[in-house]
């Protein structure tokens, strides 16, 4: 009933995600794993070719679920009576930042491939756009009073990781992000928070023309030497 789908780049955490895609109390129908495939729309297109089943969980390789996750995603799918429904959003623990993050979608394969991929950093949050531009539903459980969880992510990061996601943050301006990085700080003195904000702010001395579009780690890794270079 819900195909795994899980793209990854070589994140530290990718053995532990696989793992708890295999161990689930009911497991999925199918497992499908791409890794290394650039730019992130790219790999989402290679899954597609190969889900057979009629729903997907989008996975990446620093998610780890809990092995309850495929109950709740199919206990959600079997109350659902809206047909508009084509997404749930479930919620991930940020073991980073400390919080309930909006992480794990499970997507009715239909409504996905109707939706334009574009090839652009955001383009996650474009198919969703698109679908509830069309009138679909995506229920956001993550928002939900009691958010419902179902895994974590960022475990342990290596500084490649930190760097990706907050040199991001930086160059799309995302709000209020130094202000968690340096409260995390504070709290903990723990340096990988001012790793972080140190990457955040390199993102912020660049242009949003001067990215290449969606996610690519071979960018990132070039721009990752460069930031190596800045901070000494």
């Amino acid at each position: 009933m819900i195909d795994a789908c899980i793209r990854s780049v070589g994140e530290p955490q990718i053995e532990r995600c696989l793992l708890s895609a295999k161990d689930q109390v009911i497991p999925f129908s199918n497992i499908i794993h791409v890794d290394g495939i650039v730019p992130e729309v790219e790999a989402l297109r290679t899954l597609l070719k190969q889900v057979r089943s009629e729903w997907m969980m989008l996975i990446d390789g620093d998610m780890i679920l809990y092995d309850y996750a495929v109950i709740i995603a199919q206990d959600h799918i079997g109350r659902g009576k809206d047909d508009s429904v084509v997404e749930y959003q479930f919620g991930l623990y940020d073991q980073f930042i400390k919080r309930v993050i909006n992480s794990c979608r499970v997507s009715k394969v239909k409504a996905i491939k109707s939706a334009k991929l574009k090839d652009w950093m955001g383009c996650d949050l474009n198919i969703v756009r698109t679908m509830e531009d069309k009138g679909m539903k995506c229920i956001k459980l993550w928002k939900s009073k009691i958010p419902v969880v179902i895994g974590t992510h960022f475990e342990n990061p290596d500084d490649f990781q930190i760097f990706v996601r907050y040199y991001h943050a930086g160059v799309l301006r995302t709000p209020n992000t130094m202000e968690l990085l340096s409260g995390l700080y504070e709290s903990t003195k723990d340096m990988k928070y001012n790793f972080a904000m140190k990457a955040l702010t390199y993102g912020l001395n660049k242009k949003y023309k001067e990215y290449p579009g969606s996610r690519d780690v071979n960018h990132d890794k070039k721009e990752f030497e460069k930031f190596k270079e800045w901070v000494q």
